[in-house]
């Protein structure tokens, strides 16, 4: 009963919002400042985010190039806009990030990384 309740409101919430109930997709949103005239676009070219399996049964594989020196938060954030993980990662070149969600309830999150000038959020399914 529980379970179709999620779903049900998961359907409706998603329905509302506009997402289509087809196959899982990675939606990825890109962000650069304007207030620059020094800004150059290929500076957010070469940042790369691989977010692995999706959909998942609550371990999440996370893997981050180009954000050396830069302070990158991560944040898993539930349909509602609760965040159920907030983490500030290490400048490395190259991170990776394993996260644990199986205590978390099956259905959508949003994945948001951010760095100065940067933003970026993934959908993840988790079944």
């Amino acid at each position: 009963m529980k379970r179709k309740l999620l779903l049900v409101f998961t359907y409706i919430v998603m329905g509302s919002v506009g997402f289509a109930q087809t196959a899982p997709e990675v939606e990825v949103t890109k962000s650069a400042p304007q207030s620059s005239p020094f800004n150059r676009a290929a500076d957010n070219d070469d940042k790369k985010i691989d977010v692995y399996p999706n959909p998942s049964t609550g371990i999440i594989n996370l893997t981050l190039t180009g954000f050396r020196g830069k302070k990158t938060e991560l944040q898993v954030v539930n349909v509602i806009g609760s965040i159920i993980y907030r983490e500030v990662l290490s400048d490395n070149e190259t991170s990776r990030k394993v996260l644990d969600l199986t205590k978390e309830p099956s259905g959508l999150y949003y994945i948001k990384i951010q760095s100065d000038g940067y933003s970026e959020i993934r959908k993840i399914i988790i079944n």
